[in-house]
């Protein structure tokens, strides 16, 4: 049984046209001690309105404003630190508490949000501490314990031991909200939801037991698991969607009565050594050879291979058929899934009933040899789009030879061309470059690195015929010739 050695609660009851008091706390106020229940150190606005109603006194303070009054509260903690040597228990009374940039609200015992009440906290550059366990308590059906977690992005909400959500609970992390707890993270009973849209959230492990509950990440919400994560119970477990990410650095363990979705745009990504995951998904994992990703496939056929002949990656795809579909965009992201961009479009067919097959080349690709990942975005007529599976392809580095500099590719075709400096030191000069050719006069420039060579490189090269030329490079007091074919 948890100690309450402090209890903030009050009986909501509706009189009159009561809307709610803040309390503003300021260490800087005269007189304030830096404790809870001195009057100094807060500020009264927003009164309420109503009988029995007290707008001045701190109602933390004083028993019998908690009896007598409906009126809820806002805590506001503007500057200076406090700190609540005890467990703290959140009554119905409390609406929200918000830390502001330049103060901290510790509290070494537990924090337990009372049942049935709604509560926010919001972190707008401050934070809370949580020297003991998050807890909250059961709800009713149709009146569940809630708590909301927002902010700027600049604070955060941190849990040094446990999360414990009990029967009836959801926990909403939502845009600029960052909850982090060292310990675990359990769901405990019936009817229990944790909703990550927008928001931040890393524990210690996770185990979700009993029967309907779920993780729900959405809207580009970010989940980060550092050890283990099991789901347990009939129909229990995850709905990741929105271009969330989820990481788990543990093992995974997911029965297949287990609910276990996962939209297109959206990945999972898993560093244990042991991964257990519904059948369904066992064929969309890929390695990066540290980790796994599971990416859902949707479509009907999507490869990506490396030619080595021509030195290019080919992404083949197919559909079965089309409807109001205008284009597929090629993405593509290098070393990783953090970072994608467009590479290139092929129209689609707008509707057809029949298999139609695509093919994109990319031979634009790091000479140094890279992990490439690529995506395809199908897009309709009317702006929809959906995501292909996600396919990765090891280029392997071009073997260096005498010399510096490699042009690639080469032979170049259309405008994607490229000079990379395969030598490691650093430059400790401008690039002289001249592009000598038989047919047209020599063009010369200076530049001060491989990206405003290459800017150039681009410029000039509608200009130069089909056939040989060749590009002189002087740098760090070597010369340095490339020979290139235009085709």
């Amino acid at each position: 049984m948890i100690q309450k050695i402090l209890f903030i609660a009050i009986c909501f009851l509706r009189v009159g046209a009561i809307q709610a008091q803040t309390f503003t706390y300021n260490s800087d106020n005269a007189g304030c001690n830096g404790q809870l229940g001195t009057n100094a150190c807060w500020t009264v606005s927003d009164n309420c309105t109503g009988s029995n109603v007290n707008n001045t006194s701190l109602p933390l303070s004083l028993a019998s404003f908690q009896k007598s009054t409906g009126c809820p509260i806002n805590l506001v903690f503007e500057n200076g630190d406090l700190d609540i040597n005890n467990h703290v228990t959140l009554g119905k009374a409390i609406q929200s508490v918000t830390v502001n940039t330049g103060s901290v609200l510790n509290i070494s015992g537990n924090l337990v949000i009372s049942g049935e009440n709604q509560l926010n906290i919001i972190t707008n550059g401050g934070r809370v501490n949580v020297g003991q366990d998050l807890i909250m308590s059961s709800g009713k059906n149709g009146t569940e314990t809630k708590l909301f977690v927002s902010g700027n992005g600049l604070g955060s909400f941190n849990v040094s031991n446990d999360i414990d959500l009990n029967n009836r609970s959801e926990l909403h992390i939502l845009e600029g909200g960052r909850l982090i707890s060292a310990g675990d993270t359990e769901y405990n009973g019936t009817d229990i939801d944790i909703f990550v849209n927008k928001g931040f959230f890393r524990t210690g492990s996770l185990t979700i037991s009993g029967n309907e509950n779920k993780l729900n990440i959405a809207n580009n919400g970010i989940v980060v698991i550092d050890g283990d994560v099991k789901f347990r119970g009939n129909d229990a477990g995850l709905v990741i969607g929105g271009d969330s990410e989820m990481e788990i650095g543990g093992d995974i363990d997911v029965s297949n009565n287990s609910s276990f979705q996962i939209d297109p745009g959206s990945q999972v990504r898993m560093c244990g050594n042991n991964v257990s995951i519904p059948d369904k998904y066992k064929d969309d994992i890929i390695s990066d050879g540290d980790c796994f990703y599971i990416l859902p496939v949707e479509w009907h056929q999507v490869s990506a291979k490396f030619q080595t002949t021509s030195r290019l990656n080919t992404v083949n795809w197919s559909t079965l058929k089309e409807w109001e579909n205008s284009h597929f965009e090629i993405e593509r992201s290098i070393g990783g899934v953090k970072n994608y961009e467009m590479i290139g479009r092929v129209e689609g067919m707008g509707w057809t009933d029949e298999m139609t097959e695509y093919s994109f080349c990319d031979d634009n690709l790091p000479l140094r040899g890279e992990r490439i990942y690529y995506r395809i975005k199908q897009v309709d007529f009317d702006g929809t789009f959906d995501y292909s599976q996600t396919m990765m392809v090891n280029v392997p580095g071009m073997q260096v030879t005498k010399g510096d500099w490699r042009a690639y590719p080469n032979p170049v075709r259309g405008i994607e061309f490229n000079i990379a400096r395969l030598a490691e030191e650093p430059l400790n000069s401008n690039i002289q470059v001249k592009i000598l050719t038989s047919q047209i006069p020599v063009a010369s420039f200076i530049v001060k690195d491989e990206g405003e060579l290459n800017s150039h490189l681009r410029k000039l090269l509608p200009r130069i015929p089909q056939g040989v030329f060749v590009v002189e490079l002087q740098s760090n007091k070597q010369v340095e010739y490339l020979k290139v074919i235009k085709e």
